[in-house]
């Protein structure tokens, strides 16, 4: 089993899903996440699909939600 299929909380969440996540809590757009990561802009909407679905949120409420939690991460210094 490839690392990106492992599931790594209760949700299903790929390990790739979860650091796309991460990544887009950070505000790094799907262009920066797709260079970083090498892979195409179209695998990492593909993976925030996935994650939404999984999730049971619409993609706009996914973003909004990673992007709430990032700066409520950065004000607790996690």
């Amino acid at each position: 089993m490839r690392r990106s299929d492992e599931h790594v909380d209760g949700a299903g969440l790929s390990f790739r899903e979860v650091e796309i996540l991460r990544r887009v809590s950070r505000g790094d757009s799907n262009k920066v996440i797709a260079y970083d990561l090498e892979l195409s802009v179209s695998t990492v909407a593909t993976h925030l699909s996935q994650a939404s679905r999984k999730l049971g949120l619409g993609p706009k409420v996914l973003v909004h939600a990673a992007l709430v939690l990032g700066r409520l991460a950065d004000r607790l210094d996690m």
